[in-house]
This record gives structure tokens, C-alpha cells and sequence, in this order.
């Protein structure tokens, strides 16, 4: 487009009411419960030894949750294991009373006692597996593909 041809208001020297307004936006974003270090030495500058006291602050909060989770990983090893044995007290009552019932002439009641036991046992089994797979999908899904 030639000068000629532009309109009277793109020509400031004719038209002294138009203005130019140059405006610059900077936006800056952070991820994480530590501000950024350009942040932090805002921080100091206004607050000195606020640097010291957030990042006490967080060592700490990381600190509570580390505990918090290695006591909830010991607390369901127990209950397994715990669940394990009660399994194996049952399983172990059932299939004596299933020999039990075979030795006093109670063939059926005996057999079927026995089957029953082992059955739940089986299909116990193999729900705990299909739970945790179904888990580790779940998991899956929430944490990002690393590439």
C-alpha cells in the first residue's frame, strides 16, 4: 500500500490526535509447590529470610508425607498378611471336616466341602489378581507417558 493511498488516520503528522500505544504483557508460570528463583529473590527482597522459612516449610510437608505414606504401606502388609492366614485357617477347617465327612461314610458332604474350600480359595485369588490389574490401569491413566 502506497502513502498516497493510506487513510488520514495512519499518518500522525496530519492527524496529532491518533496515538500509537505499544503495550507488552509477560506472563510467567510455575509448577511445583517452590516458587521459581526469580520469585524467591522477590520474596527476599521484601521479606528477607522468607526463602529459609518456605523452604523449611516444605521439607517438612514432604517429610510428614513420606511418613504418612510408609505407614499406610507397612499397615496393608499387615492386614495381607493377617487376611493370608485367616484364609489359610479356614481353607485348612474346611478341608479336615470335608475328610472328616468322607471317613464317617458322608462321601458327598465330604467331596463337595473340600471342592467348596478350594473353590473359594481359587476365585478369591483370582479376584485380588483381576483388582490389581485393574489398579495399575487406573494408575496408568493418571500418570503421564514419559517420552
Amino acid at each position: 500500500m502506497s502513502h498516497k493511498n493510506q487513510p488520514p488516520y495512519f499518518n500522525n503528522k496530519k492527524n496529532p490526535l491518533l496515538q500509537v500505544e505499544k503495550r507488552e504483557t509477560h506472563i510467567s508460570a510455575s509448577a511445583g509447590p517452590i516458587p521459581s528463583a526469580d520469585e524467591l529473590a522477590k520474596y527476599e527482597a521484601v521479606s528477607p529470610g522468607i526463602t529459609q522459612i518456605l523452604l523449611s516449610t516444605y521439607q517438612r510437608q514432604v517429610n510428614h508425607r513420606i511418613e504418612i505414606e510408609s505407614s499406610v504401606v507397612k499397615q496393608n502388609n499387615i492386614n495381607s498378611a493377617r487376611g493370608q492366614t485367616y484364609a489359610f485357617i479356614i481353607v485348612l477347617v474346611a478341608m479336615v471336616a470335608g475328610f472328616a465327612l468322607i471317613i464317617f461314610n458322608k462321601d458327598v458332604a465330604g467331596l463337595s466341602t473340600i471342592i467348596f474350600a478350594l473353590a473359594g480359595l481359587v476365585g478369591t485369588f483370582l479376584y485380588g489378581r483381576s483388582q490389581e490389574k485393574k489398579e495399575r490401569i487406573e494408575k496408568a491413566k493418571q500418570v503421564p507417558e514419559i517420552k
